[in-house]
């Protein structure tokens, strides 16, 4: 699932993680964020829910989200 925002009067960083929170519960069914860590590299991932892969993005006025079954980046 890839998951794109538009957000003029947003600070980026904050829409993508709204867009995560927004695919989790799509597709997951997963109410609230869990606890996030950063791998050697720095992507993130979620210790208790290791079969959730994610990245996320933000760039001026968009944010992006992927969220997969599998290993997933979009930088």
């Amino acid at each position: 699932m890839l998951l794109i925002l538009g957000s003029r009067d947003q600070e980026g960083r904050a829409a993508s993680r709204r867009l995560l929170a927004l695919g989790l519960r799509e597709v997951w069914g997963v109410e609230n964020v869990p606890p996030m860590e950063r791998g050697p590299m720095g992507k993130p991932f979620f210790p208790a829910m290791p079969h959730i892969h994610f990245n996320l993005s933000h760039s001026g006025d968009l944010a992006l989200c992927a969220l997969s079954d599998r290993p997933v980046g979009v930088d």
